[in-house]
């Protein structure tokens, strides 16, 4: 940048400091409590960026000045508007928010230097994790009503409406939440600030931070994804929302995601020249050789029957083994797998393997009368459960008893609660009690699938109030519910017996008195399954999944 366009700049920034100090004023809290103290308390890690925006004088500096930490800004390139050069705007947070320095990649990496923003880029996650918090410029926050921000939700009594309006401005309509680098920029963080229009949101990480909040999708999955749970977050937790997003550039949304597992990825160069197909393909192929939880998906519908978001990686001829055709489970799953650790590799043309001589399986069918159909699958759950319990109790299949219904009907609302996965199917054997009735979230109808000894454990948040401040929550710990993969035996073009990967079977959960594994052992949980003759086979069987 030429001297003269610096200063240009400069005065730009300065303008545009000025008129968002005036407009931070107007702009409120949405949380019921003060969360102040929790912010200027929020501590950075070790880590510096190379370069940092130092705010008492706008001047970039080495990163290594910022001995009290940082922030880190998130926002959508084409929302900053127009400045010198190639840039775009730039918009500076005041000191009302107590930030020294900031990182903006705009400024703090030379953008003509491709040498440095190779380099940049490959410690994204250290940026953002390190950062005392992220700040997230999100325009289309904005309160409709006043009185939101004090008046407490009626269906979330934990929250203000203001705060309830604030989400859903993010999740719905803001661009921001479309985005694949923002992504990676909010899971690697441990706290974050959101700055709307007329408004302003705090949340940090459930998991990291035993500090009461206000709960939400923020602090139960997305935040701080390397730390949760004691052992850091699994590949479907971000692949949830991976499948569902966009980017300017094809390849930034593997390398977006290669910054989330970069545990995986150390060596990854982003070289937009490669072929697109490959880099998809190789991103994936190491994912699944290191976490099996990319096969805990189910059915992508919501509740009331729609799609609400397109899937942005149906173009790059994906296996069904990615989950590209369901939906991935936003709570963290493990794959604790015992009794028998099965072989399974990738090989070059994207096919899955798996050896095994315990398999199973299941005839099954759909919901209600009419197949796998909008009309045989009911419209709500939780009020939603409890009147999905009333309109599918009359459509399902008349063979079921009243008490089987009810059963199954159960299980289902925990199903979706705990995984996100919808039910569509269930499997039913005659002479078994109710709660062995087993549903299923399927990508596809069938009425025979396969199920393999790989066992996912769900963990989904449980809450407390807090003591102090009883209208926020503190995590008190994990709710855990089991699966298994499902797959759907077809023929390739060669009349070559292989197996599409369709979603998944719900085992139960360890509160479940009912439920058909007595134990939260995986090796007595699987042998529960598989342990009787028609799933112990005496020769070991290759399942190639396609």
């Amino acid at each position: 940048m030429t001297n003269e366009n610096y200063i240009l700049f400069k005065v730009h920034v300065h303008i545009t400091f000025i008129i968002f100090i005036y407009d931070i004023y107007l702009k409120k809290p949405c949380e019921q409590v003060d969360t102040t103290q929790y912010r200027l308390n929020a501590r950075a890690g070790d880590f510096r960026p190379t370069h940092l925006i130092r705010v008492s004088d706008l001047e970039k500096v080495p990163g290594e000045e910022a001995t009290n930490g940082y922030c880190a800004l998130s926002y959508c390139w084409e929302q900053s508007g127009e400045i010198v050069q190639e840039n775009d705007g730039y918009k500076c947070i005041d000191n009302d928010f107590q930030i020294e320095y900031l990182w903006y990649d705009k400024v703090c990496i030379d953008q003509s230097d491709m040498k440095a923003r190779q380099q940049e880029i490959k410690q994204m996650h250290r940026i953002y994790g390190n950062a005392c918090y992220t700040v997230a410029f999100i325009p289309e926050v904005g309160i409709t009503d006043s009185n939101n921000f004090h008046t407490i939700s009626d269906k979330y009594p934990s929250a203000t409406k203001a705060h309830i309006e604030a989400v859903q401005n993010i999740w719905v309509e803001s661009s921001w939440r479309k985005r694949s680098w923002t992504l990676e920029e909010v899971m690697m963080s441990k706290r974050i600030l959101i700055v709307g229009a007329n408004a302003n949101l705090w949340q940090h990480s459930l998991h990291t931070c035993n500090i009461p909040i206000t709960h939400n999708l923020f602090s139960a999955w997305m935040l701080d994804f390397h730390n949760q749970h004691g052992g850091g977050g699994s590949a479907n937790q971000a692949l949830s929302e991976a499948h569902f997003r966009t980017s300017s550039r094809e390849h930034d949304k593997i390398f977006s995601l290669a910054s989330i597992f970069h545990d995986m990825f150390k060596d990854i160069k982003n070289d937009y020249t490669s072929d697109v197909k490959t880099t998809f393909h190789n991103f994936y192929r190491t994912v699944a050789t290191n976490d099996l939880s990319i096969l805990c998906f189910g059915s992508d519908l919501e509740l009331d029957e729609s799609k609400t978001h397109i899937n942005t990686m149906k173009d790059y001829q994906l296996p069904t083994w990615t989950g590209v055709d369901g939906a991935h489970s936003r709570e963290r799953v493990t794959t604790t797998t015992a009794l028998m650790d099965l072989p399974h590799y990738i090989c070059d043309g994207m096919l899955l393997h798996i050896s095994t001589k315990y398999y199973k399986t299941l005839f099954i069918l759909p919901f209600g009368s009419g197949g796998y159909t909008s009309e045989s699958r009911g419209k709500q759950l939780d009020k939603q459960i409890f009147d999905m319990k009333r309109k599918r109790q009359q459509s399902m299949r008349s063979y079921l008893t009243e008490e089987e219904k009810d059963a199954l009907l159960n299980r289902m609302g925990v199903m979706y609660k705990t995984t996100n996965c919808f039910p569509t199917h269930h499997q039913h054997q005659e002479g078994h009690p109710p709660m062995k009735i087993v549903p299923l979230s399927l990508t596809e109808d069938c009425e025979e699938c396969t199920i393999l000894p790989i066992l996912f454990k769900t963990h989904y948040v449980v809450l407390k109030d807090a003591e102090e401040t009883p209208a926020l929550k503190l995590l008190d710990g994990y709710f855990y519910s089991y699966l298994l993969p499902v797959f759907k035996r077809c023929m390739n073009s060669a009349g070559t017996t292989r197996y599409k990967a369709i979603g998944v079977y719900y085992l139960g959960n360890q509160e479940d008195k009912d439920f058909c594994i007595e134990s939260d052992n995986p090796d007595k949980i699987l042998k529960a399954v598989f342990g009787d003759e028609d799933a112990i086979h005496d020769d070991v069987e290759e399942f190639i999944i396609e």
